[in-house]
């Protein structure tokens, strides 16, 4: 997942700096602090800090974090959805039986399998 033309990298902006040799859970992790634009208007390279330095990396190599920039954008995710108003009733017979636990001298739970009980 490369970056798309929709996406702004823009100071502020927290990235994943993307390093050849290792695994993505390794990469980076850095804060853009000053952009430069092509002849296009495009931005094609970035000034990043991290916690070990500063660096100048090609934005083919970013990966932008959906983080936003200011508090004051929280997005809807943090509302917590209603409960259901109308509860579904469910008869006895289409649940099936409970099956018997053992115990075994470790004190370890043993379960019949559901394909064994009728």
């Amino acid at each position: 997942m490369k970056n798309h033309d929709n996406w702004e990298l823009k100071p502020g902006s927290v990235v994943l700096i993307e390093v050849h040799d290792k695994k993505r859970m390794d990469w980076p992790l850095g804060v853009i602090t000053e952009v430069y634009p092509g002849r296009d208007g495009k931005v094609r390279t970035a000034h990043i800090k991290t916690k070990d330095g500063s660096y100048l990396r090609p934005a083919q190599r970013l990966y932008l974090l959906e983080v936003p920039d200011n508090p004051e954008e929280k997005q809807e995710v943090d509302q917590v959805p209603e409960p259901n108003p109308d509860p579904v009733e469910v008869s006895e017979s289409s649940v099936p039986p409970k099956a018997e636990v053992k115990v075994t001298r470790s004190g370890r739970k043993v379960y019949q399998p559901d394909r064994f009980t009728n």
